[in-house]
């Protein structure tokens, strides 16, 4: 490898990622950084990481459950995962507007990072550069914030520990090594996740006892008020009959705090109703599934 053969990411995707992280590292350098990164993964950064982690997915789960109407899984899953990589990952104590403006601008990275490396005014690749720069931004300003302080009290989080990593291996690491550092870490987790856990709803809907145990469980930590009064949660569109009319064995409801249920049989929306269909969350319609973008 790297004599014979090499492996590398398109133009643009080194272009805005940068050349220090691992992705786009090699040889030597390339080395080093598996060990500065692996010093944020290990068995006591991660015991560090576990109680903020919890703590996110307790808010998060329990405002899902609060939804009156049906939940956009992917989509919320997204912005579960990067509040969970912002604030447990980087450190980063943003206020929720400047949480959100963040994700919006790491989205629109992810959009232009495969691109034509065309670096021209409204090209993908200026808006993936333009982005970068926002986030690079915000990052450097919570690493100043981190090396003005004596000593880190109380949460350590990655960017500590890829600091101290790279004492250990006697190496300081830039300012603009850190920066590229901690967007790959939102880089490497944000869709793969989001996907994993939008497919484990889907898979979750289609086991009806292993639904009615969660239910219980929220209720238990007070995620969710009442199990008992459902509601539906997907209405079918083009039905003029109510939901409760169609295959009740095939219908997914929720109850009023949103929890997400389905009774027994499959998770297929099976209406004898003329012109009944199913939309997803981005408005198209299924005369045969649900989509597992929507739930």
């Amino acid at each position: 490898e790297h004599t014979l053969v090499s492996t590398q990411w398109p133009q643009s995707t080194r272009i805005i990622l940068g050349c220090n992280n691992l992705a786009n590292s090699i040889g030597e350098l390339h080395r080093q950084n598996r060990k500065i990164l692996s010093s944020a993964f290990s068995h006591t950064a991660l015991e560090h990481y576990l109680p903020r982690i919890q703590m996110i997915v307790h808010t998060h789960i329990q405002k899902w459950c609060r939804e009156q109407g049906p939940i956009a899984v992917f989509p919320s899953s997204k912005a579960f995962t990067f509040r969970i990589a912002v604030r447990v990952l980087l450190g980063l104590d943003l206020e929720e507007k400047e949480l959100q403006y963040l994700a919006k601008t790491f989205e629109q990275l992810m959009d232009n990072l495969f691109s034509l490396p065309l670096d021209i005014p409204f090209s993908g690749l200026r808006k993936g550069i333009k982005a970068r720069d926002v986030i690079h931004r915000c990052i450097e300003k919570a690493i100043k914030e981190k090396l003005q302080k004596k000593k880190c009290e109380g949460y350590t989080d990655a960017l500590d520990f890829m600091i101290n990593g790279a004492k250990e291996h006697g190496r300081e690491l830039s300012m603009q090594e850190l920066k590229e550092l901690s967007v790959e870490l939102i880089f490497a987790a944000f869709f793969t996740t989001a996907s994993a856990s939008t497919s484990l709803i889907l898979l979750l809907l289609k086991e009806p006892r292993v639904i009615s145990r969660l239910k219980q469980e929220l209720v238990s930590f007070g995620l969710s008020q009442d199990q008992d009064h459902l509601q539906p949660a997907v209405t079918p569109v083009g039905c003029k009959k109510q939901p409760t009319d169609c295959h009740k064995e095939d219908q997914i409801s929720a109850n009023s705090g949103g929890t997400v249920t389905q009774p027994a049989g499959s998770q297929r929306h099976m209406c004898s109703h003329k012109d009944c269909t199913v939309s997803d969350a981005s408005g198209n319609t299924d005369r045969s599934h649900l989509s597992s973008h929507s739930v």
